[in-house]
């Protein structure tokens, strides 16, 4: 099998599963996102000066039926998401970079194994 075979068949994307005390302690699980889901979220968001449109996306996007690991808004779901709490929409949107994006500790430990 070749290189490109073995790296396109790994399961790359992280997940983490936490409990949301303000939404009646469901569980969700929040998926890190793809290359393509997140250059879609950024092209989505119409008005670039809000920030909280560019999270909606975001939670649209990562956050998954931790039994089926199927999304569970649809972009349909934005306005509702709106009138959630704002804390809990960061908090997703928080981890939701976290699992998507490498930090400067990430970067340095990938120089170390190289």
């Amino acid at each position: 099998m070749s290189l490109r075979e073995d790296i396109i068949k790994i399961v790359d994307i992280p997940e983490k599963t936490v409990k949301v005390k303000e939404w009646g302690g469901k569980i969700i699980t929040i998926r890190g996102l793809t290359a393509g889901e997140r250059l879609l979220a950024g092209q989505q968001v119409v008005d670039k000066d809000d920030p909280l449109e560019y999270a909606l996306r975001l939670v649209v996007l990562a956050v998954r039926n931790p039994k089926t690991g199927e999304r569970e808004f649809t972009e349909g779901d934005i306005p509702l998401l709106r009138d959630r709490s704002a804390k809990v929409i960061d908090m997703i949107r928080d981890v939701v970079l976290d699992l998507s994006s490498g930090g400067a500790a990430d970067l340095e430990q990938a120089e170390k194994n190289s």
